[in-house]
């Protein structure tokens, strides 16, 4: 586990945790991103989750290679988001998860006393500060277990998996379930390898439209766009410099999948199984790209960016 953003540290133990909590959790060997969030009734404002994004943002670009973010070269990586289950926030914990969504796997752990607590001793904060440490501890652990089956899915199969397809641009209302509910899965078995194989054949064989080209086949969305894999034509990736325009998510997802790292090269070449492509068409974070004269295929990376 290389990055853990944590999330709904409150901020009653704001400072136990940075003395020496997150280094606890680190071990010489994970980036943990965090920060408390600043309310006395704790809560997901959209100011905190998009703090949270810019700061899982900025480890990527201090941690990760300078061959990976200007080269494209692919990085063994993976990436969680663990965040403390607020019940009094249902919204706020779900604009949370839907915002690091597909990019990250998502786990919750439960609230703390220590939530509601003013001016109680320091003996009683280090005890839930300990409490806190160990719920994440627990999370990471098994999040260890789940990544690296998710991980061999996106790298050995990449040209044939479902786990890539973009959550927007694929139009299909089955994908964004899919993705949910393989997460769910995940949690619920001891056998991640299998689980990601069975539900990823279940997905594939679920009547979604495919067609076979030669010894490949591609998926096809509702609107009849074929996409196509580009075996080991891979080009044409979101570097870190030309980033800037965009939301931090909008890099994120061009790197990771439930939480694995993917080859940021990867993109489908996508072609109309009927009639012309559409001129106009909305990228990544909705942003507008009209397709070049005489172009027949378009470009579409699995973080929905089009090009």
């Amino acid at each position: 586990m290389r990055f853990v953003v944590v999330a709904g540290v409150p901020l009653t133990l704001a400072n136990i945790f940075a003395q020496d909590r997150e280094k606890r959790l680190a071990e010489g060997k994970r980036h943990i991103i965090w920060s408390p969030v600043q309310e006395a009734i704790p809560s997901y404002k959209k100011y905190y989750v998009d703090r949270l994004q810019g700061l899982f943002l900025k480890s990527l670009r201090e941690y990760l290679p300078e061959r990976e973010l200007s080269n494209g070269e692919y990085i063994k990586s993976t990436a969680v988001l663990i965040y403390v289950n607020y019940s009094n926030d249902i919204s706020g914990v779900d604009t949370l998860v839907r915002s690091f969504f597909p990019a990250l796997f998502s786990l919750p752990i439960p609230e703390l006393i220590a939530t509601r607590l003013i001016n109680q001793p320091r003996s009683r904060l280090e005890r839930e500060a300990n409490v806190l440490v160990e719920n994440i501890r627990r999370k990471i652990r098994v999040a260890e277990k789940i990544l690296p089956a998710l991980e061999k899915e996106l790298t050995s199969r990449a040209n044939k998996t479902c786990l890539l397809l973009p959550q927007a641009q694929f139009r299909s209302e089955k994908l964004g379930s899919f993705y949910t509910k393989l997460q769910a899965e995940l949690l619920r078995t001891p056998e991640a390898f299998a689980c990601v194989r069975e539900e990823v054949r279940k997905f594939e064989q679920s009547g979604l439209d495919q067609v076979k080209e030669g010894d490949t086949s591609s998926f096809v969305d509702d609107r009849h766009l074929i996409f196509r894999s580009p075996s080991k034509n891979r080009h044409g990736f979101m570097r870190y410099s030309s980033s800037h325009g965009h939301p931090a998510s909008c890099f994120t997802r061009s790197r990771f999948r439930l939480g694995a790292a993917y080859d940021p090269r990867f993109h489908y070449d996508c072609i109309s199984k009927k009639g012309v492509l559409a001129s106009d068409w909305r990228s990544c974070h909705q942003q507008e790209f009209r397709l070049p004269d005489g172009r027949e295929h378009i470009n579409i990376a699995p973080n929905d960016n089009v090009r």
